[in-house]
């Protein structure tokens, strides 16, 4: 008697899986009807339902599947990247806007543009700052600057007539009068404003006052107490037993590096070993003794100097010259003070590279709230002039600028919540009487006060495409340094308290 046989047929891909819970997420229909596919694993599996729904239950599956550097990637540059673009180009709209350029060398001899966007946001009501974009440069020629910043531009859709101000460092690739990035701008901006950094040209006139007047040791006994305790656990315990017990029991302060570029950077380093002198001195003494160690005794003898203490007393950017250190210490009054004179005469005349729009950024200071609030108070006219505002619109500006006192404000902690909150008042005709002032603020806030956003930005994005590198693969390519950045929530938000920068300078 012969068995039945049992009679087999091709499946087909089924619409109603596309809908099913189970496969819905995962599979996708292909030209061959008798496979569905995988739209993670990339592979065909046969159109039955059991294998299908066997393949998803599949934990073996499940743990193969893996979010590396390919994977990452390219999440980073399709799916993220181009929403926080489109949402950052939403967000600036119609905005002005201000720009903080920064031409940097990465690895190698590849030139980069890093752009940073200051701008107000109108959906958060404040002022941001975040990178724009990373261009690669041809040539750092003023020429190739602005090319490629004008084609950054076009790509976010940004109206360049917006541009208020940008803000360098004192390159003369930025700065020079006549072939400079800005010279060239200006030339199509009369309205545009160069904001050289404060911090860099202070920082110069530091650095030189510094070499050409104060001994060279000084640094060398910054650099080397950092060093000596830095990698060196058994040298900190030793050194914490010792302070704890001259100082009943309390833990000492770590001493902080120094940057060998940076002189404005030794402030707390300074104000460390100086309020710790006394107990490094005596550190240093019983390990030279003890030890026998030259760099121990060398370090000892420079702080058993009088005269070192009082070059640092002197430098701590929180103290005046002391009254008692000239009475402790007559023998070297002469030579310190002599030596201090120095640094201050060059230092002032290094100062000459500050801005020479300095100008703008003392009167900036009128739209802090403890000034534009004041029923007396300076006219506006001054900055606006600064500010090339067009001389028709004075007046106006003017009476608002005057009318604005007679509002009672709530918001008036800092100066951009301020004028957020004036942005948004209305009077009983649904109109702000204070639309041209605002708009006029809102240029001040965006100018560019210093570039350490742009040197920021550009450094954290650099060290995180290092972190994705591996040994024999490149590091990450400009885009994916340049999407690292580009949400503006991440950034650091400028919230201007703009008298209180007037009384820095």
């Amino acid at each position: 008697m012969n068995k039945r046989q049992k009679v087999s047929y091709i499946q087909k891909f089924r619409a109603e899986w596309k809908i099913n819970p189970t496969l819905k997420d995962w599979i996708e229909e292909t030209e061959d009807k008798t496979v569905a596919k995988c739209k993670f694993c990339k592979c065909n599996i046969n159109a039955r339902l059991a294998d299908l729904n066997a393949q998803s239950l599949s934990i073996e599956t499940a743990n193969r599947l893996k979010l590396h550097r390919t994977k990452c990637s390219g999440i980073i540059k399709h799916i993220l990247y181009p929403y926080f673009a489109e949402e950052l180009k939403t967000d600036i709209g119609e905005s002005m806007y201000s720009l903080l350029l920064d031409e940097t060398t990465v690895i190698g001899v590849l030139k980069q543009l890093g752009i940073c966007i200051i701008f107000y946001s109108e959906t958060k009501n404040s002022i941001v700052t975040t990178l724009l974009t990373l261009v690669e440069l041809d040539a750092g020629s003023a020429v190739n600057i602005v090319e490629a910043l004008k084609k950054s531009l076009t790509i976010y859709n940004l109206d360049i007539t917006k541009l208020r101000g940008i803000g360098s460092d004192n390159a003369s690739v930025m700065t020079e009068k006549n072939n400079g990035v800005h010279a060239i701008l200006k030339r199509e901006l009369d309205h545009l404003v160069l904001i050289r950094c404060v911090c860099h040209s202070v920082q110069l006139a530091v650095s030189v006052a510094a070499n050409t007047s104060l001994p060279d040791h000084l640094e060398f006994l910054l650099s080397e107490t950092y060093n000596w305790f830095a990698h060196s656990i058994t040298r900190q315990l030793n050194y914490k037993i010792l302070y704890n017990t001259l100082n009943n029991g309390i833990d000492p302060l770590k001493i902080v590096r120094v940057s060998s570029t940076r002189w404005l950077s030794i402030e707390v380093a300074v104000s460390r070993i100086l309020d710790q002198w006394n107990d490094l001195r005596d550190h240093f003494r019983l390990v030279g003794s003890n030890d026998h160690c030259y760099k121990a005794k060398t370090l000892y003898n420079m702080f058993k100097d009088k005269n070192n203490l009082l070059y640092f007393t002197f430098l701590k950017p929180i103290l005046v010259v002391i009254p008692a250190c000239k009475e402790d210490f007559p023998e070297a009054e002469k030579v310190v003070r002599s030596v201090c004179i120095n640094f201050i005469v060059e230092l002032v005349s290094q100062l000459q590279r500050l801005p020479s729009n300095i100008t703008i950024l003392k009167q900036s200071s009128f739209i802090a709230p403890d000034t534009c609030l004041n029923t007396v108070k300076p006219s506006i006219i001054p900055l606006a002039k600064s500010m090339y505002y067009p001389k028709e619109n004075l007046g106006k500006l003017e009476s608002q600028w005057n009318n604005l006192s007679l509002i009672k404000w709530t918001n008036i902690t800092t100066t951009a919540d301020l004028w957020a909150e004036i942005s948004l008042y209305t009077d009983g005709g649904g109109l702000n009487p204070f639309k041209e002032l605002v708009n006029f603020a809102k240029t001040i806030l965006v100018l560019p006060w210093s570039t350490a956003e742009i040197e920021r930005c550009t450094m954290t994005s650099y060290q995180k495409g290092e972190s994705t590198s591996t040994d024999d693969r490149p590091l990450a390519d400009d885009q994916m340094l340049e999407d690292f950045e580009i949400d503006p929530d991440e950034s650091t938000p400028i919230l201007f308290h703009i008298s209180d920068d007037e009384k820095l300078l």
